[in-house]
């Protein structure tokens, strides 16, 4: 005999809980709900297991009239798959994406499977995203998702449990820079094109955009239920992303890859029906994985009553935060460098409260400086008609000027040192641009690529330093709004000629004046827009300027 002492290594609690759990199911025929919940709680503690009725899986079973095929075939094929976890994952866990660093996770679509029924069958070591809300809750909405997930389950039944053949990656991007110079970006603005005929999860040619959370998964198993929680229940395989992957920052963005679309649907909300079986059309690679790519952003979220402050929606801060977060996601990786369009939609808007055409110039200027195109998805609704055709003119006419991504940042940082009027952004920035095109401070010749970034560089100290002295016509004209007579209409001009000073500044509607200074040509109207044709009718009527005085059309257009 060998007497020799062999130490045995000391297994984990969350291997010590996987055993129970293979235990458990070991030899177990379910033949019913209740049944199921009485194998669950003997290694569970999660309280909705303890003290609820497993009511929503009743009626999900019973809506699809799957209750006798779902004990038969489904259940005992997702313990199999459960119980294999020591099997995939010696110490019963997946290895997390650290926070603050890049990295990848690649599982084959065996293993997601059998994470997706641990989630489900509440098994996960500490109770981690366990589906136990879902299974009691009476919702329609709830119980749709469940309806997802059994769908799922029942698909991927008709593989044995190695199965299905391919691959998920997790991939997580952090942004290199703490902050990303858009001044200085000479890339041309890519193709943009609206359409109204399917929705971004049926673009399969595309980077399909995940208006997310910055949880992944968002409230996935628990009340939420908007674009990011269907995305999921669609395809069921992302949600290992919610495993692996913590709390995203700023700089952050998740892309998976691989996952397929298993259902369609119906509604959004509480309105959320499962409508059925779907088969995806995505491009199989060699080794089975499909062609699909997910790309999970958030965006940031306001207040209700911030909606319509283009102010904060439009500044510097809030900007750079914006677009640093879709060019971290849209960003070429080796998974993603064959994409040319981004699929994506009215992100960040809706319930975070951002306005839709901001988030447009955003999403436009980071896919453009990635070198991919955008293919903006709009459900048909009557009341986006207007936006629409608004949007199509707007992309289309600074396709026409061929400018480049610098070029609408710095339209786009000007615009917000003024009150844009809520719907007016895509005019107001064609306005600026035409006024500085008519200055020459937009230059159309080919130069050099040094040549131009200097040049725009040179320009938008130029535009800054305009910017910096009329600051104090605007600072006067707003100290004397609230204390002026009459009509609201509100006008301030200033010009220097010839080097000299001329006089006052009058606000129209009332008899105050305030004298300041200003550079040639400077002209203030935040709230009615002003034509160059009429701005040279209305100042002489005033009497702002002497005789001989000359208009500039370029700001009266620019900044109206």
């Amino acid at each position: 005999l060998d007497n020799t002492y062999q130490p045995q290594l000391r297994k984990s609690k969350a291997e010590i809980h996987m055993h129970r759990v293979m235990s458990v199911f070991k030899g177990a025929e379910i033949k019913s709900v209740q049944q199921l919940r009485a194998h669950m709680m003997r290694y569970s503690r999660d309280e909705h297991l303890q003290h609820y009725a497993f009511i929503g899986l009743e009626i999900a079973l019973d809506r699809d009239k799957k209750s006798k095929e779902f004990f038969d075939t489904i259940l005992p094929n997702m313990i199999d798959r459960a119980t294999r976890i020591l099997e995939f994952f010696p110490d019963a866990q997946v290895t997390p994406i650290m926070p603050d660093s890049d990295g990848r996770v690649i599982v084959s679509r065996a293993k997601a499977a059998c994470l997706v029924a641990n989630m489900f069958l509440c098994a996960l070591p500490n109770n981690e995203m366990s589906f136990s809300s879902l299974l009691y809750s009476q919702q329609s909405y709830q119980v749709a998702k469940l309806q997802f997930y059994i769908n799922y389950f029942e698909r991927i039944s008709k593989f044995d449990v190695n199965g299905p053949p391919g691959f998920i990656t997790v991939v997580k991007n952090v942004l290199p820079y703490e902050r990303f110079d858009w001044a200085a970006s000479n890339e041309p603005l890519g193709h943009f094109r609206v359409t109204q005929r399917i929705n971004i999860e049926d673009n399969h040619e595309a980077m399909q955009v995940d208006f997310a959370h910055m949880e992944i998964g968002g409230g996935l198993l628990f009340r939420g239920c908007r674009e990011e929680e269907i995305r999921f229940c669609l395809s069921p395989e992302l949600s290992v992303a919610m495993l692996v992957c913590s709390r995203m920052k700023a700089n952050e963005a998740v892309v998976v890859t691989g996952a397929e679309r298993f259902s369609t649907y119906d509604g959004i909300g509480f309105t959320l029906k499962f409508v059925g079986n779907y088969n995806d059309p995505s491009r199989r690679l060699a080794d089975g994985s499909l062609r699909s790519c997910v790309v999970c952003i958030d965006a940031t979220r306001f207040d209700k009553l911030q909606e319509n402050l283009m102010r904060l929606q439009m500044s510097r801060q809030v900007l750079q935060r914006e677009c640093d977060k879709a060019v971290t996601g849209f960003w070429n990786t080796p998974e993603t460098s064959d994409y040319t369009k981004i699929a994506t939609g009215k992100w960040g808007s809706g319930i975070m409260h951002g306005n839709a055409e901001v988030k447009v110039l955003v999403q436009w200027m980071a896919a453009s400086e990635c070198g991919r195109g955008v293919e903006y998805h709009v459900p048909y609704d009557v009341k986006d008609r207007k936006f629409v055709e608004r949007l199509r003119e707007f992309t289309q006419s600074l396709l026409n000027e061929d400018l480049c991504v610098g070029q609408l940042w710095d339209a786009c940082l000007d615009l917000g040192d003024y009150d844009v009027k809520p719907g007016t952004v895509f005019e107001s920035v064609m306005q600026l641009l035409a006024g500085w095109r008519e200055a020459g401070m937009s230059s159309e010749e080919d130069d050099d690529d040094d040549e131009r970034v200097e040049k725009r560089r040179q320009q938008a100290v130029r535009r800054k330093s305009l910017k910096g002295a009329t600051t104090s016509v605007v600072a006067a004209h707003r100290a004397r709004k609230d204390s002026l007579a009459g009509p609201t209409a509100l006008l301030a001009v200033a010009e220097i000629a010839g080097g000299q000073t001329l006089g006052t500044v009058r606000i129209a509607g009332g008899s105050s004046t305030a004298a300041t200074h200003a550079p040639v040509g400077t002209v203030l109207n935040p709230k009615a827009g002003i034509s160059a044709a009429s701005f040279s009718q209305m100042r002489s009527e005033r009497n702002l300027l002497p005789p001989g005085s000359t208009p500039s059309k370029s700001f009266a257009a620019g900044l109206r």
